[in-house]
């Protein structure tokens, strides 16, 4: 793999090829104790390090050893895990991690995925200068090039999972979920000082020293587990901003009072929360309405007939208050989509996002109201002329005919 796969980071930047020290005599199992003195170190591997250095300094390539366990320790959802030995920090147990997927397993998703807590770790220093009362730390991530691996550092102590990329906060994985203040407002505060663009999720290491995050982006193009709007916006659903977010003035997200009970009820409980349905087997279930017309249709069905949850649809839009407000508004959607099947939940976020400028929200309110203003919407028996005005409406919605208005003034 190049040095610089991309060539966006380290152009023109020269490679810095060192020989690090070799790893003999190794430091092998017995130097550990707990778990990984159960590990079985495999032989010591000639490999080349990639580092990015951050604020442009680009990538830096060394020489070096490593002996990875034989087998893995742990399991995500897309890598296998394995404890190692490093020659260039003698002593320091790393973990190595490997995409299990033989698609996925390729040179490119280990750069990106380096460039994603490279930045990651440039906001956790922001999050830092603006004095929390917990200063949080990201360890740094690197690419071995021999088997395509991307390593951290490991770091001893009570390992603690605080979310994950889907919504979920607490000790994620325990019996009983205790939500701390500090992760969830670095997720927070690395929303707000990306103006909106990203949000760090996955926190996870010992006290506030974290590892392996994923960031969430508007474009969704940051590595194979950015969940893009959807993936902040469920960050959002299960947040309730802590004394430290309001030291850091960060502005609190628009919940519901049905979910700010709910979420304040957990908290009480000290239970995780889920903001994703998951199946039997574990899995994240993930609605697929990302096209207007499915989440058009899925609404109108969810609220059947009853005109009292049209009738709360807003007919006119107010411009948004504030930037803060119409980048929201996007989130809100997204959750609206997410909860479809929640009327009241879709209804609070679908109309909250309408409101705060997001056009497909309007146009998606426009076309809802279109299919209930109906001659027969009192009428009985109307049920087969019902679901013709729901498809033809959303067919319509779908050809581009519709368009949301906008209160001036």
């Amino acid at each position: 793999m190049p040095a610089d796969a991309d060539g966006a980071d380290g152009e023109g930047k020269a490679q810095e090829l060192e020989l690090a020290p070799v790893l003999t005599p190794g430091p092998g199992p017995e130097r550990w104790t707990g778990d990984w003195a159960a590990d079985t170190l495999g032989p010591a591997q000639t490999v080349l390090v990639h580092r990015l250095v951050g604020d442009g300094g680009g990538w830096r390539t060394r020489w070096g050893e490593v002996a990875v366990a034989d087998a893995p320790f742990a399991h995500g959802a897309l890598r296998a895990c394995w404890r190692a030995t490093v020659s260039w920090a003698v002593g320091e147990p790393y973990v190595v991690k490997q995409y299990m997927s033989p698609d996925a397993d390729v040179p490119a998703n280990y750069v990106a995925d380096v460039q994603m807590q490279t930045r990651a770790r440039a906001l956790a220093d922001a999050y830092n200068a603006a004095r929390p009362p917990l200063h949080v730390e990201l360890l740094e991530a690197i690419v071995l090039e021999l088997l395509p691996e991307a390593s951290a550092r490991f770091v001893a102590g009570n390992y603690v999972k605080h979310s994950n990329n889907g919504g979920v906060v607490g000790h994620v994985g325990a019996a009983g979920g205790v939500v701390r203040n500090t992760p969830q407002a670095f997720s927070h505060f690395t929303y707000a000082v990306t103006q909106g663009e990203a949000v760090v999720v996955d926190i996870q290491g010992v006290g506030d020293v974290y590892t392996d995050p994923q960031i969430h982006t508007r474009s969704a193009e940051q590595t194979l587990g950015d969940r893009g709007v959807r993936g902040m916006a469920l960050f959002f659903a299960t947040h309730l901003c802590s004394p430290v977010c309001a030291k850091l003035g960060l502005r609190p997200f628009q919940l519901s009072p049905a979910e700010i009970e709910a979420l304040a009820a957990t908290r009480v409980a000290g239970t995780t929360v889920p903001a994703t349905p998951v199946a039997g087997d574990g899995r994240e279930r993930w609605p697929a309405l990302d096209a207007q017309a499915k989440f058009v249709g899925a609404f109108a069905a969810a609220v059947a007939t009853d005109m009292a949850w049209i009738a709360a649809l807003p007919d006119v839009f107010d411009a948004p208050a504030s930037s803060e407000v119409r980048r929201d508004a996007d989130l809100h959607y997204a959750l609206a989509q997410h909860f479809v099947r929640d009327r009241s939940r879709a209804l609070f976020h679908l109309v909250v996002a309408a409101q705060g400028g997001c056009e497909e929200a309007q146009q998606a309110v426009v076309a809802i109201k279109v299919q209930f203003h109906r001659p027969d919407a009192g009428q009985s028996g109307g049920g087969a002329l019902w679901l013709v005005a729901v498809a033809a409406a959303v067919a319509a919605f779908a050809a581009g005919w519709l368009v949301a208005g906008r209160r001036r003034g």
